[in-house]
């Protein structure tokens, strides 16, 4: 018992310092002490309302991909999305916060935020996985942790700011880069902890990062295999790299399944999601955007080269968001460094490390960059992966690990100096002290250097959202349990952009405060429920309203936002009309009502 303490003491207080400085990080940089966890800290309509929508078909089922109450009077199916099923991870995470609350904001909310302390602790492992002393281990991910990436991505890209399992995808390719025992198929295979941890973790990158993550893990994979394999000249370690392919892709394959019945029963939904061949290069990834900051810090200087690139050069779009950071930029001009020195050898592990990830930073810029093999990959296999510039979130874990790596050689040799052990052993501490500490203050440093200096609107949001849930509880309360909701104006699901002040997904408000109401938007544009909804007259008011009576609807919504002021004047007039009542209206003036007797 004792030498199970004395083996993970160093550990446990590097862990809890990590996830104290993570706290603290956290409550400053997202402005915690202007929050309240009760009102969700991103509500603009944009994709992340998506979350929301989650938390409450979570809370009512278990299935996110179905439910009766949008798309009415047909319903919603969204298994025309491959993407959406290819982050369970995140879902499930959501369904445990789900069970603890009926608040669908506060479930959101604690999802977002808990993905800070599990990249942490993912990262930490990985790290110390690479024998990097705990420290270290800790400057390094706090600093992974703490990408511009995480901020920029937010709650509207969740489902790429949860990029916990990227450390572990850099760790398989180091395993099998240098542990030849690692998912060896032989009768020991089952002996081997690190074999049940890849095939669970395989599982969680396969259910990650709308397969983004998984592509660029097998591509990694199979390019470590390769190395390895040449390198050794014994292709039983293509083997393994293929082998945990298999693995990966078997559970995407998994998940799919619902899909691709759906799709077997419905046939294909050609207009669900398009994407172009031409999207493949124009969200590649820009090697010049990997060392522009995205805030200047009062530096008037940066900031002109910060302005003048985004302005003058063609194709700024998500990928200025791949910004490494101090330590980041560092440890990839290190690699590059690497890639031209004389072949390492293997007599140190750590020259092993820089080796292979110095060939993994390579790859990557050559998959992911404007015209690389990404293009290629692209033109002859699928333009479905065409946003490259996401792997700078990989290239940014590979950076920061050789930066830790160097900093573990430079503090061995600190240590083990002859000159230094000759002045005693408190000043040799002393001096490793020293070290540790301007490592530290350069840590804490660049991550506040690396943060792209958000503002986040909380008061905004929370006077929506409190506005928004009693006008849609008050029509709730007033209807019976099943009542179809009109909703105008018609909008095409998904990706239907904005109208005037509305924004994408403004119609998901009356489903996100509702418990039994029925909402006609939310029906998948080239299925029944749109194909419906699409037909419907709405410039013909009486003859819009006739046709939302015959299908049994109780009520019309309109989004004052998406129309101008004559508009929705003349609009609202000739419902009241019609109707003979006047309609209700929401505080903030956004939203108004009409029953239909």
């Amino acid at each position: 018992m004792k030498g199970f303490v004395k083996k993970i003491y160093k550990d446990v207080i590097a862990v809890i310092v990590m996830l104290v400085l993570t706290g603290v990080l956290m409550y400053v940089f997202m402005d915690m002490q202007n929050f309240d966890l009760q009102y969700p800290m991103s509500y603009d309509g944009g994709d992340g309302m998506s979350y929301l929508v989650n938390a409450v078909t979570l809370k009512e089922g278990m299935n996110t991909m179905e439910t009766d109450r949008l798309g009415a009077p047909y319903g919603y199916y969204g298994y025309d999305f491959y993407a959406s099923s290819l982050h369970n991870f995140d879902n499930m995470v959501l369904k445990i916060f789900v069970a603890f609350t009926d608040n669908p904001a506060i479930a959101v909310n604690l999802m977002f935020l808990s993905t800070f302390p599990m990249i942490a602790l993912l990262a930490y492992f990985a790290l110390r996985q690479m024998r990097i002393r705990p420290w270290i281990s800790v400057a390094g991910a706090l600093t992974f942790t703490f990408m511009p990436y995480i901020f920029m991505r937010g709650m509207n890209h969740y489902v790429l700011a949860c990029y916990y399992f990227v450390p572990i995808s850099i760790l398989f390719c180091i395993w099998i880069y240098e542990d030849d025992n690692f998912f060896r198929l032989n009768r020991g295979f089952f002996k081997n902890w690190k074999n049940y941890f890849a095939i669970v973790l395989s599982a969680c990158i396969a259910n990650n990062g709308i397969a983004y993550y998984a592509f660029f893990t097998c591509f990694f994979l199979i390019i470590t295999g390769l190395v390895k394999a040449l390198k050794e000249k014994k292709f039983g370690y293509l083997g393994k790299a293929l082998s945990l392919i298999v693995l990966v892709a078997g559970f995407m394959v998994g998940a799919l399944m619902p899909n691709v019945l759906y799709i077997r029963a419905n046939g294909a939904n050609k207009d669900g999601f398009m994407r172009t061949l031409d999207g493949v290069e124009t969200y590649s990834l820009k090697i010049a955007q990997l060392f522009i900051p995205l805030e200047s810090h009062g530096s008037s200087s940066l900031e002109n080269i910060i302005n003048e690139y985004n302005d003058a050069m063609p194709l700024v779009n998500e990928n200025y968001m791949a910004y490494l950071g101090i330590m980041g930029c560092i440890g990839f001009l290190a690699l590059l460094v690497v890639l031209f020195l004389k072949r390492m050898g293997d007599d140190k592990p750590y020259k092993v490390q820089l080796e292979l990830l110095s060939l993994l930073n390579i790859a990557a810029i050559l998959l992911g960059t404007i015209g690389g093999f990404g293009s290629l990959f692209g033109l002859l296999v699928t333009d479905m992966i065409r946003c490259y510039n996401r792997i700078s979130i990989f290239i940014a874990f590979i950076s920061i690990a050789a930066v830790c790596i160097l900093l573990n050689v430079l503090g061995t040799r600190i240590l083990e100096s002859g000159r230094i052990a000759k002045l005693g052993r408190y000043a040799c501490g002393s001096v490793y002290g020293v070290f540790a500490a301007v490592c530290a203050v350069v840590t804490l440093w660049g991550i506040w250097f690396q943060y792209p200096g958000l503002r986040f609107d909380y008061d905004n949001f929370k006077n929506y959202y409190i506005s928004d849930h009693e006008f849609v509880t008050r029509i709730e309360d007033s209807l019976p349990a099943g009542s179809m909701i009109y909703q105008l104006p018609y909008h095409e699901y998904p990706e239907g952009g904005a109208v005037n002040d509305m924004n994408d997904y403004d119609l998901w408000i009356g489903f996100i405060h509702s418990k039994t109401l029925r909402w006609s938007y939310g029906g998948v544009v080239g299925r029944d429920a749109d194909n419906w909804l699409s037909t419907v007259n709405n410039d013909d008011v009486p003859k819009m309203l006739k046709t939302v009576r015959e299908k049994g609807f109780a009520g019309i919504y309109i989004d004052r936002r998406a129309y101008e002021d004559d508009d929705v004047l003349n609009l609202e007039n000739a419902l009241r009309g019609l109707l003979s009542e006047e309609p209700i209206i929401s505080n903030n003036g956004a939203l108004s009502f009409f029953y239909i007797k």
